[in-house]
């Protein structure tokens, strides 16, 4: 992480040979929002797993359907099962608890929580399968040709793919909602029954490594060993 802190700084400032940059990650793009343009890619356009990325998507999607997010619901027990089996990360909701879609969006997105995503898919749509078509509409929609989801959380499967620079244009579209934006930067929330407290994912790997943080506002991350 300080090797990206300094990197932004040289973005900026100092003309640097971008395409020299060495990362492990095999797909990558780094994306200029202000000035509208693409300043490094690494096979960009290579259908790949992309994890809890999907919940970028899932989030956004969720919100465009939900009226109102202080509406308070139930987390249903079929959003947990078989959760822990699959080894997918929950925000720690438990069946039967009275929470708002609020508490389920920041569950979404800074625990990266599955049983977050499936509860919203379960009062959205019915079931996840229909939510997930929503999701496949809006990639319609956003012109993807090469994503397609089969899950609200990203867990690995055949059908379930996209490449970085579809996801960087789900990102930027998202980021367009006021609502996205301040949850996707928040750091922490605490849900509205005061029981759960959640830390951005981001967050809590900075704090491990003893890093900081002045330049990064918001992230998603996943991870998934494919």
């Amino acid at each position: 992480m300080k090797y990206l802190k300094y990197l932004v700084f040289l973005v900026f400032f100092i003309p640097i040979n971008i395409e020299a940059l060495e990362i492990n990650s095999e797909h990558a793009i780094l994306y200029n929002m202000n000035d509208d343009i693409i300043i490094f890619e690494k096979n960009a356009d290579e259908r790949t797993y992309i994890a809890s990325l999907t919940k970028i998507m899932t989030t956004i999607v969720a919100i465009e359907n939900i009226d109102d997010v202080d509406e308070t619901v139930s987390v249903p027990y079929e959003a947990l099962d078989g959760l822990i089996a699959a080894n997918a990360s929950v925000a720690g909701f438990y069946s039967g608890q009275r929470v708002t879609y609020l508490d389920l969006l920041y569950g979404v997105m800074l625990p990266s929580g599955a049983d977050a995503t499936r509860t919203l898919a379960y009062y959205i749509s019915g079931n996840e399968e229909e939510f997930v078509k929503l999701m496949n509409d809006k990639a319609i929609e956003l012109g993807l040709t090469n994503t397609h989801f089969a899950n609200t959380s990203g867990l690995d499967t055949d059908n379930h793919y996209s490449t970085v620079r579809e996801m960087s244009i789900i990102l930027k579209y998202a980021l367009q909602n006021p609502l996205f934006k301040e949850i996707y930067t928040a750091n922490s929330y605490t849900t509205s029954d005061s029981s759960l407290t959640f830390k951005s994912v981001f967050s809590n790997y900075l704090n491990h490594y003893g890093l900081t943080n002045n330049y990064i506002y918001g992230s998603k991350t996943g991870f998934t060993t494919k």
